[in-house]
């Protein structure tokens, strides 16, 4: 049942394609905006759309198709730096109860390839160096701000941002913390693009999610991070209501036919918040545009709400963002929910509701799932 303390959004930054404010990412959201394109910085080796984030906004003459990790460093640090002067983060907290929850795919993957090019040419038995490592990125945050708290870098693929929600969410409910930063980030590089285009999962055109013309993913980049803490009920704001996560371990890329695990992580997390299908005004769904995911998913989601009025697979709009895309997608929800019925995306029939309740997927390979429930109180 809903636990008597809430864990309130009390802070959220972003850049993508949608747009790096909230004005743009608005907009973007109200004119289903499609935030992907054929001009990007890798089209010298890939012709397919991709989602970039508009770097120059974020102060960067260029943004090099090599440089993922500093791309990724210097966007964290202009973006978490602009959330905490906002929220006042460490004047509000102690340093030793912040807590911060990364999940990504892509930190230190640029490191990986430099000590790889070294090994070729003078062979060592050096150990892991920390510029290749996933909780790279964790790490310079540290150096950089003062967080003494828990420190956690999550890599389950495409649940990984929403794992580290889950994991933050946990930690203030049972009172180890007092805020929690969340980030969701992943950058564009050649590994993950050709990675995928291997797989045949790449659509070469805009990605269709949900539609039976579908043919694969459009890949893209973001960073994404909320502050979370425990507000009083009834508070105005958007709070997580539930959570659950289910490791299906049917096949390594593969879900389960029938999305049958995916079905029972809604099915719990509704259980768990002690809401009814009915309930929900809006969902989010994982909605990649593949053929395997949106079958099983879109299976899932007809045994639990039956209607697809409610519907709306933002990634038809940003591109799919990989392991940032649990927090990424929790921030357009939230989006969605405070602009309400009147302002919500186009063609979308949002369900009213007081308050309003909106679901959330995430489903990585290796049936990692996470559905998120989150509530908005005007």
């Amino acid at each position: 049942m809903f636990n008597a303390d809430q864990i309130g959004i009390t802070g959220w930054a972003l850049a993508s394609g949608l747009g790096c404010d909230r004005a743009s990412v608005h907009e973007s959201l109200q004119t289903d905006r499609r935030a992907l394109s054929f001009e990007h910085r890798f089209r010298e080796w890939l012709h397919c759309p991709l989602g970039e984030i508009p770097w120059h906004q974020l102060g960067f003459e260029r943004a090099d198709p090599f440089g993922t990790d500093l791309l990724m460093q210097e966007g964290c640090r202009i973006l978490f730096d602009q959330m905490q002067q906002e929220t006042q983060l460490f004047h509000r907290f102690s340093a030793e109860r912040i807590g911060l929850f990364v999940g990504t795919t892509t930190s230190g993957i640029r490191g990986f390839f430099r000590a790889l090019d070294q090994q070729k040419s003078a062979p060592t038995s050096a150990p892991l160096r920390a510029d290749m490592q996933q909780a790279y990125l964790m790490n310079d945050l540290i150096d950089r701000f003062p967080f003494h708290g828990p420190a956690w870098t999550l890599s389950s693929s495409c649940a990984a941002s929403a794992h580290a929600l889950v994991l933050a969410s946990d930690a203030l409910q049972n009172h180890m913390i007092d805020a929690a930063v969340v980030i969701g980030v992943d950058i564009l590089n050649l590994v993950t693009i050709f990675g995928f285009d291997a797989l045949q999962v790449l659509d070469h055109e805009l990605c269709q999610p949900f539609k039976a013309e579908r043919n694969g993913i459009n890949l893209a980049e973001v960073i994404a991070m909320v502050q979370l803490e425990r507000t009083p009920v009834g508070q105005s704001g958007t709070v997580i209501r539930g959570h659950h996560c289910l490791s299906e371990a049917h096949h390594m890329t593969q879900p389960a036919p029938h999305g049958i695990w995916m079905q029972k992580t809604m099915e719990e997390v509704l259980r768990k918040s002690g809401l009814r299908a009915a309930d929900i005004s809006y969902i989010n769904p994982h909605g990649t545009a593949t053929e395997a995911n949106d079958r099983t998913e879109g299976e899932a989601l007809a045994q639990v709400f039956g209607s697809e009025r409610r519907f709306h697979p933002t990634k038809k709009l940003t591109g799919h963002t990989l392991g940032a895309s649990g927090v990424f997608e929790l921030i357009l929800s939230h989006l969605v929910l405070e602009a309400g019925e009147a302002n919500s995306p186009t063609h979308l029939a949002l369900q009213p509701s007081k308050p309003r309740l909106a679901l959330s997927n995430s489903f990585g390979f290796g049936g990692a799932n996470v559905s998120i429930i989150i509530e908005h109180h005007l």
